[in-house]
């Protein structure tokens, strides 16, 4: 045994004492109803995974990680991808806790585990491995299962012949079998990474191979198919597999569109604003599965921040915005993006935006709240939207708002170029930017809707293909007002010009 096996024993017989100690059988255990705890276990998700698995599950199970177990449990034939932010627990889940419950409720008879490559699976696959050879509630309940098979091996299998087998990434899955059973579980832990997602040939040659190789090892009856991913780039297969309309697409973000953390059994509010005041691209990459790599051109450390005021816009020459229109509120739609600008000599003020996967009613609640205040304080703000997405959603919606509000909101059609719309965004903005003529207001700086929309602004590049409707409405809101900036500009004579030569 070489000294990396050596070191690989000695950690996995320190987990076996770690979970053996953790899971030691105390007199209330002993002294429940086995019958009634084993019945509520089969049954109960939450209860399954509080009762004999407190040393990895030291918070309570969230709402999300409930409602997967229950899908994938009931439909006996699921592809899914568990789009899951870091920190969401989606290896525990999907490699332990769910494959442990649908083998005590008799669901699951060969398990594979995919990992990034060969000596990873495995050591994702002896997690299991080690709940069944050392944890002594699970085995006092289901009885002592481990026969044959090594972690070094990567593959095992239990004294009722269910089978456990790690494979790396592409490798050779035909004819898999044990004992005339075939996998009836597979699920890809972290399929995707950086060096994979930078070279598109790779991505298309993995998918090609979950498509010809892990989707055909199975047989009728259970098949249960999991990718267990948070979204690292738009190059990716989990972005590829959550646009398939045969796949559940279970995407959970961290926080909510108010900040509130989605799994707030474990994480708080401020545990999350600390990480987005640190780096607010790896934020949106990493937690809200919105992979912004920063661009060349609109970079991050080069946004100017500035005081802004109602004063600050009343002495603007004109202050406008622009709706792009988004009709649907899910978590893989396009964002109601309306970005707030005062335009002035010098410069260009992004004072408010909005920037949401959120419904229409929704988006014009805040723009009818901004054009109240804005009134109070003697400033008309011109209002846009793109004129191709008019249509009669937005109209009856329009027509509802008006009547909550009881005035019309004065939306003038407005059309925008739509061929080449990273182009036209960078060709739009960028001299702006680079002449620092593009300002946004500080007091927004650490707004769910600022944040987002210049997220989306930072990772704009002539390659890039993610969401860009922040972008799109900044630039099209910047060249509606660009036209006042530059007739402050001109010196206006009157009187003939000669050049024409008498020709009118």
């Amino acid at each position: 045994m070489n000294n990396a096996d050596k070191k690989a024993l000695d950690i996995f017989l320190k987990k076996l004492d770690f979970i053996a100690n953790s899971t030691e059988l105390n007199t209330e255990f002993l002294n429940g109803d086995k019958n009634e705890r084993i019945a509520r276990a089969k049954k109960d998700y939450a209860f399954f995974v509080q009762k004999y698995f407190p040393h990895l599950a030291t918070d309570e199970c969230g709402d999300f990680q409930i409602k997967a177990a229950n899908k994938i449990k009931k439909e006996s034939r699921i592809r899914a991808v568990l789009k899951w932010f870091r920190g969401a627990a989606k290896s525990t889940h999907s490699n332990i806790f769910i494959p442990l419950w649908l083998w005590i409720n008799m669901e699951l008879k060969f398990m594979v585990l995919i990992g990034p490559e060969q000596t990873m699976a495995k050591k994702l696959l002896s997690e299991i491995q080690a709940e069944f050879e050392a944890n002594e509630m699970l085995k006092h309940d289901f009885g002592d299962m481990m026969q044959q098979g090594s972690w070094a091996d990567g593959d095992f299998v239990l004294k009722d012949d269910t089978c456990f087998v790690a494979r790396g990434r592409g490798q050779k899955l035909r004819g898999l079998k044990y004992k005339g059973h075939r996998p009836d579980y597979v699920v890809m832990d972290d399929i995707d990474d950086d060096e994979v997602c930078e070279n598109p040939e790779r991505v298309k040659k993995l998918i090609k191979w979950i498509l010809k190789a892990v989707l055909f090892i199975g047989d009728k009856g259970n098949f249960r198919v999991i990718i267990a991913n948070n979204l690292i780039s738009q190059n990716s297969v989990t972005a590829h597999f959550s646009k398939q309309k045969t796949w559940w697409h279970n995407q959970v973000n961290a926080i909510d569109d108010n900040g509130n953390p989605t799994w707030h059994e474990k994480y708080t509010k401020a545990y999350y604003q600390e990480l987005r005041d640190e780096d607010e691209l790896a934020f949106q990459g990493e937690m809200m599965h919105n992979p912004y790599p920063e661009g060349e051109i609109f970079k991050a450390k080069e946004t100017q921040f500035i005081k802004m005021s109602w004063q600050t816009m009343k002495s603007c020459s004109s202050v406008v915005a622009k709706w792009d229109i988004a009709y649907t509120r899910n978590k893989t739609s396009d964002y109601n993006a309306v970005p707030i600008i005062g335009f002035k000599q010098d410069r260009i003020n992004v004072f408010k935006t909005y920037c949401r996967q959120s419904l229409m009613s929704e988006v014009l609640d805040w723009m009818y709240d901004i054009d109240k205040q804005a009134k109070k304080h003697n400033i008309s703000i011109e209002w846009y939207a793109e004129r191709q997405f008019w249509n009669e959603l937005v109209k009856e919606a329009v027509e509802a708002a008006a009547k909550r509000y009881k005035y019309y909101l004065e939306i003038v059609m407005d059309d925008t170029p739509q061929t080449n719309k990273i182009k036209r965004i960078i060709k739009g903005l960028a001299s702006y930017w680079q002449m620092s003529k593009i300002y946004f207001n500080e007091a927004e700086k650490e707004s769910y809707d600022m944040k987002t929309g210049l997220g989306q602004l930072w990772a704009v590049d002539y390659s890039y293909t993610g969401k860009d409707d922040f972008p799109d409405a900044l630039e099209a809101t910047v060249a509606k007002g660009k036209r006042s900036i530059i007739a402050q500009d001109m010196d206006y004579i009157m009187g003939r010009n000669e050049r024409l030569q008498g020709l009118y």
